[in-house]
């Protein structure tokens, strides 16, 4: 047997969670949920999404990922926003209250964060990548194509800049290959983006207080993160002991 308990919320702030008997007594102004026989539980944080497309693992069995995001993400701008809209609405139904958008074409996260940030619409907190950067043929610009092309430090630099000016949370750099379009156009084995590169995309974002994240499929693309400095490493399907010891030296977060 457990003692009833309750959460005291005075202007959406929790106050106290204590048993019923610690808890201020209602008054008229009180508004009291029953909430015997539910589950109540912190508000969940998805740190790797892509909002416009959350929805796809709600689709039939028989549709592919494959297929079904590049149908997503060719999409006018206007119809993406509608689907980042409604996808914000049931994450937030689910008990999401916080999200990290890791790249969306045409920043269109960026887009849902100020219409969720200024009211226009209900949805979690919104944390946006923006756009992704690759280097030229690299992961993200074949069947999504939810990242810009840029090779060499120079280009690098030039578009974190533009990704940060544009109200960029996080700058998402592809450090491999990936699993979108393969078989024809990649391969997570494949490593991308030299830690030159990657360096000066820490340099300039953390200028700004703001951090990097990479998409890694190969040991050496997590590797040459970390070395590089980045804040957090997503994915890492090929992670190695080298690359793990390497991540927890240096303080990197896995995703």
């Amino acid at each position: 047997y457990m003692n009833r308990s309750g959460v005291f919320v005075v202007d959406g702030t929790i106050r106290m969670i204590a048993p019923d008997a610690d808890l201020p007594t209602p008054d008229q102004e009180t508004h009291v949920v029953d909430a015997e026989d539910n589950v109540l539980i912190p508000g969940l944080i998805n740190c790797h999404t892509h909002i416009t497309r959350r929805h796809v693992h709600r689709l039939p069995v028989d549709s592919s990922f494959r297929a079904s995001v590049p149908e997503i993400e060719s999409q006018s701008g206007p119809q993406r926003i509608l689907f980042a809209m409604r996808n914000a609405w049931q994450e937030l139904m689910e008990g999401t209250t916080s999200f990290r958008d890791c790249g969306s074409r045409h920043k269109v996260s960026l887009e849902l964060r100020k219409a969720i940030t200024s009211g226009k619409v209900n949805g979690p907190l919104v944390l946006s990548c923006g756009e992704g950067i690759a280097m030229t043929g690299g992961h993200g610009t074949h069947r999504d194509f939810t990242a810009i092309e840029a090779d060499g430090i120079d280009a690098v630099r030039k578009e974190v800049r533009a990704q940060l000016r544009a109200g960029a949370d996080w700058i998402k750099m592809m450090a491999s290959g990936g699993l979108g379009g393969m078989p024809e156009h990649e391969d997570p084995r494949w490593s991308e983006y030299s830690v030159d590169e990657l360096g000066v995309a820490v340099e300039e974002a953390h200028k700004r207080w703001k951090r990097v994240c990479t998409h890694c499929g190969s040991a050496e693309s997590v590797k040459n993160s970390v070395k590089a400095g980045v804040d957090s490493v997503e994915h890492g399907m090929l992670l190695d002991e080298e690359a793990v010891s390497l991540m927890a030296k240096h303080g990197t977060f896995f995703v």
